[in-house]
């Protein structure tokens, strides 16, 4: 099952029992701001998923690979290129869905036309 970064956080912040207050004085921001991500209506830039995956000491790509599982997120440790082949997994997935999106736009705006 996938996990999305938001969901990811938050159970990470649950399993080491750490407040959403914690979690935002350490991010220098308020516990409501931090709510926000952990309900996915913030968009994490790379230096926040990177503060936040420090706090909860664990691998940055653990937190943006939607294919792991929180159960083996304390068992991987990624050596440098075994995360730059993860990084460029992720960008062909991503660049994968993205002409699908775009076709899909496309056949959307043919049938508008219509």
């Amino acid at each position: 099952m996938k996990k999305l970064p938001h969901i990811k956080i938050k159970e990470l912040r649950k399993k080491r029992k750490y407040s959403q207050q914690y979690m935002a004085d350490h991010l220098g921001i308020s516990q409501m701001a931090y709510s926000k991500i952990e309900s996915n209506k913030t968009q994490l830039n790379w230096d926040k998923l990177n503060r936040i995956s420090n706090i909860l000491e664990i691998n940055i790509w653990d937190l943006i690979d939607d294919t792991q599982t929180i159960e083996n997120e304390y068992s991987e440790n990624f050596t440098f290129n075994e995360a730059l082949d993860m990084l460029k997994q992720l960008l062909r997935k991503h660049d994968e869905e993205k002409k699908i999106l775009k076709d899909e736009i496309q056949l959307l705006k043919k049938q508008l036309k219509k």
